[in-house]
């Protein structure tokens, strides 16, 4: 039996380090997909789960409270962009 960088060689038979390479790449992909297939499942499940529970307990009410907005009216006598600052005549016209 010798090895070499490229080549394989055991009782006459030569296998080339990319004839090797790729079938051992493929049984390895198939290989972590069966092992990994129920961690996969597990993740998705309970991710989803976890998020169904959030959504239903969750405490959406600090989102509607208005008491703190603030009226935005008058003029802004530093700024003087159209928007901010409309004239009386874009007003009715609105």
């Amino acid at each position: 039996m010798r090895s070499s960088l490229f080549c394989f060689v055991s009782k006459g038979v030569s296998i080339s380090q990319k004839a090797a390479a790729i079938p051992m790449g493929i049984f390895s992909v198939i290989l972590l997909f069966w092992l990994l297939q129920d961690v996969f499942w597990w993740a998705i499940f309970s991710s989803a789960f976890f998020a169904l529970v959030h959504a239903f307990f969750r405490d959406a009410s600090m989102h509607k409270d208005e008491e703190d907005k603030v009226v935005m009216m008058g003029e802004f006598s530093e700024e003087d962009a159209a928007f901010l600052n409309p004239v009386d005549s874009e007003l009715s016209q609105v």
